[in-house]
Order: structure tokens, then sequence, then C-alpha cells
């Protein structure tokens, strides 16, 4: 990956990358700049947002998710003295459609977060992230006012967390389920016994051998 700035006057840049597009950098009035464009920890959380979606949005719909509108926000909190790093970040996910599965929602956060987005990857190890998601039907009116925004506060489900969250009184804490364990990397289905050994099924304690008829059964299985 290639990436460059280009400098115009004062604080104002030109950012360009690889795939040649290009987005303008500013800096703010206060410390010299024009307020002309994206600050540069501006662009790294915008990038985190941008990571994360793309996994998410992708996964849904490939478990056939009827997803109508979708958003992602990222909340940073930065250090005080310089150098100003992120110290925490909450990962909110809007997710609108019709009859969404919740499970599917996690899965492919957790999914986003543990295998696919290298922002993610990069910026847990120095900041811990919270990962939040919201699921609104899509025939519902999104109401703005603020007896809405604390119902919405208190239906937020949390993902997962470095920093936990004091649950919401009334309502079930919500933990993601580990997933179920694989079967046994030499565990033939039992159709996959050719016949003459005597129908006598494979014990995955036992070390792949050679059946009664004399056919190799981790072969065999490697076969089909």
């Amino acid at each position: 990956m290639h990436a460059k700035v280009t400098w115009h006057k004062g604080l104002t840049f030109t950012g360009e990358a690889d795939t040649g597009f290009s987005v303008p950098l500013g800096a703010d009035l206060s410390v010299g700049g024009e307020n002309d464009g994206f600050r540069p920890m501006e662009l790294i959380a915008t990038g985190l947002a941008g990571c994360t979606a793309m996994d998410t949005i992708s996964i849904l719909q490939k478990k056939r998710q009827d997803v109508t509108a979708f958003e992602v926000e990222v909340l940073a909190d930065r250090a005080e003295n310089h150098p100003r790093v992120f110290t925490h970040i909450r990962i909110e996910y809007n997710i609108t459609g019709n009859a969404i599965d919740e499970e599917a929602v996690r899965r492919a956060i957790q999914l986003s977060a543990e295998r696919y987005c290298p922002a993610q990857g990069m910026l847990s190890k120095v900041a811990p992230i919270d990962l939040v998601y919201y699921i609104n039907e899509a025939d519902d009116q999104r109401d703005t006012s603020q007896g809405a925004a604390l119902t919405r506060y208190a239906t937020r489900h949390l993902v997962r967390a470095k920093v936990q969250y004091e649950p919401v009184q009334g309502l079930p804490e919500t933990k993601i389920q580990p997933p179920r364990a694989r079967p046994h990397r030499f565990q033939p289905h039992w159709r996959a016994f050719p016949r003459g050994c005597g129908g006598k099924r494979y014990r995955p304690s036992q070390p792949p051998g050679e059946s009664n008829c004399g056919y190799s059964l981790w072969r065999y299985c490697r076969r089909r």
C-alpha cells in the first residue's frame, strides 16, 4: 500500500493512495489551519468505521438478511496531553431492515472484529473497543424525541467490550455464545464405511486405522 499527502499552503494538504482517489486534509483555526479538510485522526476513525462496516454488511448479505439501511458510528476518546492518542473507542452499528436475525448480526460483528477487519485488529491492541448494535424495523418511524432516545439506549446490546458497561435495570444481559465444537477430523459419517467392514462404527478416541475389510477409514473419509 502506498499513500502520500501534497502540501498546498499553511496546513492544507491533499491525500492520495493507490486507488487514485483524493481527500482534503486540514487543521483547526486554533492551530493555524483554515478548517478546510479532514483531520488526520478523523481519517483514522473513518477508516475504522468503513473497514468494519464493509465486513458486517457483506456477511449480513451472505446470510440473506433484508437490510434497508445501515450506519456505523465511531466514538473515540483522546488523551488530553500530546500525543493525543485514542484511549477508548466505541463502535455503534445501526441496522434497519425487515425481520433481521439478531444472532446473524452478532455473528457478523464478531467475525469483523476478530477475523476480517485489519483496522480494528490494530487499534484494539492500543485502546479498548466497545461494540454496540441497534436493530430497527424498517416499518418503524424513527422518533428523535428524548423519550425515544432513552428507549433506544435501554435496548442496546453489548457485543464485546474490555470495559463493561453497567446493565440496564429490567433487561437481561446478552452474551455471545461460544461456537459449537467441530467433530473430530478423523470421524467419518456412518455411510462412509464400505461394505464388508462389519458395520462397526468408528470411535474418535481410536486412532485411524484399517477396517475389517482392509480399507483405510481415514483415506476413505478424505476421498468423500
